[in-house]
């Protein structure tokens, strides 16, 4: 799952600097970077605290975060890869825009 990449995304969409969050956060910039970077995993806490901020749900979060060859079982794939474009577009027209 990449949650860090998913949180960079969305933050830079809704024009929040990674200081800025950190700072809402009360962690540091380099914690936050890291996070973003896919080399720290927060605590659901934080987790929790982010999508409250960037006023997302964390099921959004989660669901941006999953990664095909990794959390999909194989099986599904060919779904989730034609379903996924639909189902985070409308989610994301109706969160972050």
């Amino acid at each position: 799952m990449k949650l860090g990449s998913t949180i960079q995304d969305i933050r830079k969409k809704k024009d929040l600097s990674q200081g800025l969050l950190a700072s809402q956060l009360n962690i540091s910039q380099s914690y936050l970077s890291q996070i973003e970077k896919d080399r720290k995993t927060p605590s659901m806490d934080l987790l929790k605290e982010i999508c409250l901020i960037l006023d997302i749900p964390v099921y959004y979060l989660m669901f941006r975060g999953l990664e095909i060859d990794e959390d999909i079982p194989e099986n599904k794939r060919e779904s989730y890869k034609k379903l996924s474009p639909a189902i985070s577009a409308m989610i994301e027209g109706f969160f972050i825009n």
